[in-house]
């Protein structure tokens, strides 16, 4: 049992002299923190809570009973039945205390300390870090360093049904005076406890004696399992003893772990965790576990009880085919997503989605589940799945069937939208991943679902209850994304929103706040607080709203138009950003629908365009920005990506309910048989905005281009037909009667064609 020695007053020197002669040892510091009645928990101590301390950086009393995560102590045996200890929030606190000791150049110390950490945010590693000082200059003579040595572990949820402090969580130290570097012999000994890395530590125990130690002859007491030698990871095995103390608590002990089937060991070592890898498939393997002190006599405990696991068969095998739970389908404007039905895998099953596409994937994922973003608007895209299964062969089955989704059209000039569908959250999600958008306040940003609170549901949606808004929870709560638009003078910018209140109170007004910014910060546009007017900003103040959805609803869909002349700030050809935010009564605001679109005042289709393909560079239309054999004028005429060498091939047409096509240059049509001989049709893709002049031509022999306006037609129709055949918002597809000869001779037959295309003159 370990000696407890009260501190004596300066009258009992003498029997504290005979008493440190006669054990050959004297105990400088002795704590552990209890006092009867207990301190309240969570109050900040002073050196008059405990004499002879004195505490820095706030330093607070903590106890077992109101927090969890404070380890009980099995020595606590007074009224109170609570372990007390103090807690060093922030890495400034410390405890001092300042002996009655002055230190010889030959003198041995042995400190031990019991410490385990707080809960918060425990995944951040932490150090204890005492000192041995001089109290009349804190010179310090002995200090640790932050290493394996010090480090507390991580925090665990176990921690806060610990019965007793375990090996792990007691540090012992043999301080030589003798190394000492610095400092005077002669000195008064101070002793600091100090910590590192991230805040929350508790200490509990504090013991500092000058030596020598008495003889230690008695064992460890033999290890029982705490958990028995478990597989994982199909030929891993891990397991865990319970924790030993050394008797009397003089010293620490280690832990010597053994494989007895493969004659493999872990070294005596200080944790009581140990873990082999990559064994031999379907092997059952034996371990045990002994331990002993750190005397010098390093006594060993006997052997543990021999427990045995067996690593799992070798697995060859793949998983089935998936098959489709959800079928790709649009998530947002930019983005798809997509499910699959979960598959069957003894060894465990990962999902590998597959743009067939694009060539791009999802990589291997343990989700059945994937959202596909940054796509291009207008454009069908195709997908498959498969599973391998996770064991170390990692088989790949086959692929799931072929499915499509088309992503949505985007408005001309469109610089951002979103539906905040992207990707599907769950409801009521603290700080949600918005892709680009940073967060202010995180905390405090939400996601909602149309649940009757305030929020709408929207009727383009394939499931109109499945929408989802972003709630801001509280004022403080903000939302930024920088947008790859440098403004100019003449640019107008659109912007539209939908908003509703939550039912919080809300007999109190709310108001939208966005605001165009510099992504320097500065502030281009804001419109305030506004009731009525072309910049309202007032949200209705009830969330029972006639109506279930925003598109029904006007109050809750805002518009601002924005001429980038009124701009009282900020600097021409900077990058801007768009901000909301909200005001008013306390929290309670949904956003949803964020569409923000430039039209350049005095410019043109082709200047919105190629604003549009920023930071590339696309302004120029006679340069070929992807070198892929198309002017950015051709690319813009014809409907395809002037920064994508890919996307310049021919214009395609899908037969469909309406008819789908992706842009390229001019093709012929499928022949058509009729009573006639063959029949072709000339395809190319026209803008609908007037935005280019396109001329139709026909030659013979690639020298005498004739306009189409004057080329006769076969002598059975009435002219060359002009007709659409698919559109979207921006493009159609004009196919038009390809003429069998030109000038009405026969020598003369119509076998080519061409599209001249140019800009409107200004």
């Amino acid at each position: 049992m370990k000696a407890r020695f009260p501190r004596i007053p300066a009258l009992a020197a003498f029997a504290s002299l005979l008493l440190a002669i006669a054990s050959g040892q004297t105990t400088l510091v002795d704590e552990d923190w209890q006092t009867d009645p207990i301190i309240s928990d969570g109050t900040q101590v002073t050196g008059t809570d405990f004499p002879g301390w004195s505490f820095g950086g706030g330093a607070k009393a903590r106890n077992d009973v109101n927090q969890g995560d404070v380890p009980s102590d099995s020595s606590v045996t007074d009224s109170h039945g609570r372990n007390q200890v103090i807690q060093q929030e922030q890495t400034s606190s410390e405890l001092d205390y300042d002996t009655s000791h002055n230190w010889g150049a030959t003198d041995v110390y042995y400190l031990r300390v019991e410490a385990s950490p707080m809960s918060w945010s425990g995944q951040n590693q932490r150090y204890i870090r005492p000192e041995l000082r001089q109290s009349s200059d804190s010179t310090v003579i002995w200090s640790t360093a932050q290493g394996p040595e010090t480090a507390v572990p991580l925090y665990d949820s176990y921690m806060g049904s610990l019965s007793d402090y375990t090996s792990e969580l007691i540090w012992f130290w043999e301080i030589d005076a003798s190394t000492f570097t610095a400092g005077t012999p002669g000195e008064q000994l101070q002793l600091r406890i100090d910590s590192s890395g991230q805040r929350g530590l508790y200490i509990n125990k504090v013991t500092l004696v000058q030596g020598p130690l008495p003889a230690d002859n008695t064992p460890p007491a033999t290890p029982t399992w705490d958990i028995v030698p478990t597989v994982s990871n199909f030929k891993d095995i891990s397991m865990r003893a319970n924790s030993v103390r050394d008797p009397g608590d003089l010293y620490g002990v280690e832990y010597y772990f053994e494989n007895t089937t493969r004659g493999t060991n872990s070294g005596w070592q200080d944790s009581r965790e140990w873990a082999e890898t990559d064994l031999d498939f379907d092997t059952t393997y034996t371990y045990t576990v002994k331990t002993r002190d750190k005397s010098p006599n390093q006594n060993e405990s006997g052997t543990s009880a021999a427990e045995s696991a067996t690593t799992a068969p070798e697995d060859l095998t793949p998983p089935a085919a998936p098959t489709w739970n959800v079928l790709p389908e649009v998530a947002d404007y930019r983005s798809i997503h997509m499910k699959a039905n979960t598959v069957s895998d003894p060894s465990g099953v990962q999902y590998k989605f597959i743009n067939v596409t694009n060539g791009t994937d999802s990589g291997w994922l343990n989700s059945p589940a994937w959202t596909q973003k940054d796509l291009d608007p207008d454009t069908a895209y195709t997908f498959e799945v498969m599973a391998r299964d996770t064991s170390p062969a990692l088989n790949e089955g086959s692929a799931s069937t072929q499915q499509s989704a088309t992503t949505p059209t985007e408005p001309a000039g469109t610089l951002y939208i979103t539906r905040f569908q992207d990707p599907l959250f769950s409801d009521n999600q603290n700080n949600p991943d918005l892709g680009d958008w940073q967060l202010f306040q995180s905390a405090n940003v939400k996601t909602q679902k149309a649940t009757g609170d305030g929020v709408r549901t929207d009727t383009d949606l394939a499931v109109p209850g499945d929408n989802y808004a972003i709630q801001f929870e509280y004022t403080s709560a903000e939302i930024e994304i920088d947008i790859d638009h440098n403004w100019a003078s003449d640019d107008v910018f659109t912007l539209t929103l939908n908003a509703s209140p939550q039912s919080w109170n809300g007999d109190k007004q709310r108001y939208i706040r966005p605001s165009l910014r510099q992504q320097d910060g500065t502030i281009l546009w804001a419109p305030g607080e506004n009731m009525t007017g072309p910049e309202k900003t007032a949200i209705p103040l009830s969330a029972d709203l006639v109506g279930s959805s925003y598109q029904d609803d006007p109050n809750t869909s805002f518009t601002f138009t924005i001429p980038a002349s009124a701009f009282t700030s900020g600097t021409e050809g900077e990058p801007i950003a768009l901000r909301i935010d909200s005001s008013g009564q306390e929290r309670g605001v949904f956003f949803d629908n964020v569409h923000l679109s430039v039209t350049t005042g005095g410019g043109s289709p082709y200047d919105t365009w190629a604003d549009s393909y920023q930071p590339d560079d696309v302004s120029d239309p006679t340069l070929d920005f992807d070198t892929d054999g198309l002017s950015n004028l051709l690319e813009f005429a014809f409907g395809t990506d002037p920064t994508d060498s890919g996307s310049g091939g021919p214009l395609t047409v899908t037969p469909g309910t309406p008819p789908t096509f992706t842009g390229g240059t001019p093709t012929i049509s499928d022949p058509v048989y009729s009573v006639n001989g063959v029949e072709f049709k000339a395809r190319y893709v026209q803008r609908k905005d007037g935005g280019a002049l396109y001329a139709l031509q026909f030659s013979s022999q690639l020298n005498d281009w004739q306009s189409s306006d004057t080329v006769p037609a076969p002598s059975w129709v009435a002219g060359l037909n002009p007709t659409t055949v698919a559109e979207d918002a921006t493009y159609e597809v004009i196919e038009i009667d390809y003429p069998w000869w030109l000038d009405g001779t026969p020598q003369k037959k119509a076998r080519f064609f061409r599209v001249d295309v140019s800009l409107p003159t200004p």
